[in-house]
């Protein structure tokens, strides 16, 4: 097609047609050439399914190209439009998160480098930083990615994300470095405003289960965070206590805390929806209990007693999970443990029966 062809006026039935003919590299190369008034609602729909055309043709290979990196970031780095979405956005983490391999190490700068022009959220550029740890973590060593992430590691939603191994050892480099570098009030300083109390909280559960085993600077860390933050045992975030109990709890101190603030939430709807809020901001709902329930009688009477205080919870992951499966274009489902939930629900009549006949009808069991 001619480029003369390209700078024309398009409508909306044109774009709709290039997206139901496969072709999502034209569609970029004319979906701005619209009348403004016609950037509607249903553009931005078309924009999302285009978008996605395009993240399924580049994931096809293993292997990104360069043609492939070097027109997706220049297509994100001309369109606003297409970072501002936040399902845009999903798409792109999609395939950036899939595609870590690249030709050569000139790419893998380019992309590193490029990564802080995309608007991506706290949380998406941790998907993307966790993706490339995991499977490619020796050929990202010598890139610093703190100032990418250190956005994160302040904002309260670090503490789902501090536990995970490749972000706790960063968090733990660059702590030990700055006390072990810097003056005792820099350092100091550092530990007060880097990291978010509830973050703290994780990386001083994981060091002091291990303290007996640290050197000598690691334990004086941890007992710096603990006194920079205040940490007490007793001094468990809410969001914790539920997150302790969605996991695969054993009988002990927090678990009796956690049980008894499960309780005390009943009878606090405000601060259920807070919690909520928080959890519906997460990619992958916790939901390891939902597993363990099954075969596990503590563990299901655990479940039981989440469901008769904070039933909304196992609303908000039903209302994920349903709304996943409508979704055959759906990207990374956010409530693995679906299946097992129903099953368990089914066995001890949890959840309502239309939810049940909706959760086959999806699911096609």
């Amino acid at each position: 097609m001619s480029s003369s062809l390209f700078s024309q006026e398009i409508t909306i039935n044109q774009l709709n047609t290039l997206i139901e003919n496969n072709q999502p590299y034209e569609y970029f190369s004319r979906f701005q050439n619209i009348k403004l008034e016609m950037k509607s609602s249903k553009w931005r729909e078309l924009n999302l399914r285009a978008a996605m055309l395009l993240s399924n043709e580049i994931s096809r290979d293993e292997v990104m190209s360069s043609t492939e990196l070097r027109y997706l970031i220049s297509l994100l780095s001309k369109h606003s439009v297409l970072r501002s979405d936040e399902f845009l956005r999903a798409q792109w983490v999609r395939v950036l998160s899939l595609k870590q391999r690249f030709q050569s190490t000139n790419d893998q700068s380019l992309f590193f480098h490029q990564l802080k022009n995309l608007d991506l959220s706290k949380t998406q550029i941790a998907d993307i930083y966790l993706a490339l740890m995991t499977n490619h973590s020796k050929k990202y060593i010598n890139f610093d990615f703190w100032p990418l992430l250190e956005p994160l590691f302040t904002h309260k939603l670090s503490e789902f994300y501090c536990h995970k191994d490749p972000l706790r050892k960063m968090i733990w480099a660059k702590a030990l470095s700055i006390s072990v570098s810097e003056s005792r009030k820099d350092a100091t300083f550092w530990l007060k405003n880097a990291i978010h109390p509830d973050c703290a909280i994780k990386i001083r559960n994981f060091y002091t289960a291990r303290y007996i085993k640290l050197a000598a600077s690691e334990q004086s860390l941890v007992k710096s965070i603990i006194t920079i933050h205040q940490l007490k045992k007793n001094e468990i975030s809410k969001i914790d206590h539920v997150t302790y109990l969605l996991g695969s709890p054993v009988h002990s101190e927090q678990f009796n805390q956690s049980w008894a603030m499960i309780r005390e939430l009943g009878r606090q709807p405000k601060l259920k929806q807070k919690i909520l809020d928080e959890f519906s901001k997460l990619a992958t709902l916790p939901d390891k209990l939902f597993q363990t329930a099954l075969t596990n009688k503590s563990h299901a009477r655990t479940l039981k007693h989440l469901n008769e205080y904070f039933p909304e919870y196992i609303q908000l992951y039903t209302k994920k999970c349903l709304a996943f499966l409508s979704d055959e274009n759906g990207y990374g489902n956010p409530t693995p443990s679906c299946f097992e939930l129903f099953q368990f629900s089914k066995e001890h009549r949890m959840l309502p029966k239309v939810l049940h006949n909706k959760f086959k009808q999806k699911s096609r069991l």
